[in-house]
């Protein structure tokens, strides 16, 4: 098994004219931790200040060849091809990868905390855009409850019993879902009537100004999903991909699903 995804990968390092060289950076340092203080001119965003362009839907939007810069297609390639030799490799005939698309937007890790007021979900070590497994197996368990396969959530995702200290141990290992394709897109979240949200006297009015809350969303993002069993029938694993695919359809991942963010299709 060969990991290829770390070949000619660039480490993080520090330099001057960083905004002339952004690509050659871990975007994941970049976006939350590059702010920083100026005693001249105060607190430093990567993207600028209030007053000035969004430095980072700039430098991350420019165009195609800056998207590649950040998610070169060959290394997004290569990382899944590493992630299903890593699973295939535990699990030869248990295990099951396959790919979703997005079907529009998708806000993943809004509620990071962050300077910015509003995060995205990075992986610390590849800096590309990924949902966490942690995030998958809450979706997939909350499909189930809700279609009443009540029996399958305790098969296969276990349970624990606080009354009777009964418990026991889910059957799928889930594992983090890494983009085959993605790009970056500036979104906002606008609240028309800020007063009456903050402070709740305040009767919503016309004449109350939005403040726009700039966040980063995806777009054309594909990503690979992965699951294994110890044991199971190829039955079984079609099973689950049905399932698990019903579940981001009908139900969709990540923040803003309420208004059509995070649902995938085939």
């Amino acid at each position: 098994m060969s990991i290829s995804f770390f070949k000619d990968r660039r480490l993080p390092i520090a330099q001057n004219g960083l905004e002339h060289k952004v690509t050659e950076l871990n975007f994941s340092l970049l976006y939350y931790h590059y702010p920083y203080w100026d005693s001249n001119n105060g607190f430093q965003f990567f993207w600028g200040g209030k007053d000035e362009p969004k430095k980072l839907f700039g430098y991350a939007m420019r165009s195609n060849t800056d998207q590649n810069a950040f998610f070169p297609s060959d290394k997004l390639k290569d990382l899944v091809k590493d992630q299903k030799d890593v699973v295939e490799g535990l699990f030869p005939s248990s295990s099951t990868c396959f790919d979703l698309e997005v079907d529009g937007s998708m806000a993943i890790g809004l509620g990071i905390s962050s300077v910015y007021e509003t995060g995205i979900c990075l992986h610390h070590t590849y800096a590309v855009p990924y949902i966490p497994a942690t995030a998958i197996k809450a979706v997939f368990r909350r499909y189930l409850e809700d279609e009443g396969y009540e029996s399958l959530v305790s098969s296969w995702l276990g349970f624990s019993d606080e009354e009777t200290k009964n418990a026991a141990k889910g059957k799928i290992t889930f594992f983090d879902a890494f983009p085959t394709a993605v790009e970056l897109a500036p979104d906002i979240i606008n609240s028309h009537y800020p007063k009456w949200y903050s402070d709740g006297k305040t009767p919503p009015a016309d004449w109350q100004s939005p403040v726009p809350v700039f966040f980063m969303s995806l777009k054309n993002a594909k990503f690979q999903f992965a699951f294994a069993l110890k044991e199971a029938s190829k039955e079984d694993l079609e099973e689950i991909k049905t399932k698990l695919t019903q579940a981001l359809q009908n139900h969709g991942l990540g923040a803003k699903t309420a208004v059509g963010y995070g649902f995938f299709e085939e």
